[in-house]
């Protein structure tokens, strides 16, 4: 199985999933479900200094940057925890969580096109999916 998502050399601008986009600027990327790495995702996506931060309940959180050096925080979910809503942990025993990346994705997505939204909100800049993993593209609002 595979999944394509787009982004734009040109601009930097990360595109949301659409398969009819044919721009000459725009870079078409497939990736085997064999194969899949967050940090290849994330590179192919147009995204470099790919490094994992920590572990989340259902994946992992990661920190990147694009082209033009800005900087992004990258929230990635186990679609298969996720469906479940639930956690696996070290004992192997899977346990419910109220976690849903979804939902998390739209209301972010809402908040960021206020207009009066404070900066003080990290903003959203895109979600996808692949086969195993989704995907949370928010802006890095610095570190403690």
């Amino acid at each position: 199985q595979q999944f394509s998502f787009y982004f734009n050399p040109t601009t930097s601008n990360i595109l949301t999933m659409n398969t009819s986009v044919s721009s000459a600027n725009t870079k078409k990327v497939r990736a085997n479900k064999k194969t899949e790495d967050t940090s290849t995702v994330l590179q192919q996506y147009g995204l470099t200094n790919c490094q994992q931060l920590t572990d989340s309940l259902q994946g992992s959180i990661w920190s990147s940057s694009d082209i033009n050096r800005n900087e992004y925080v990258v929230k990635v979910t186990n679609r298969a925890l996720h469906q479940r809503s639930s956690i696996k942990l070290e004992d192997g025993k899977e346990y419910f969580v109220q976690e849903n990346i979804k939902k998390e994705a739209k209301i972010l997505k809402y908040l960021s096109q206020q207009s009066d939204c404070p900066d003080s909100i990290i903003k959203y800049i895109d979600f996808f999916k692949t086969s195993q993993n989704y995907y949370l593209v928010m802006e890095n609002g610095g570190f403690l």
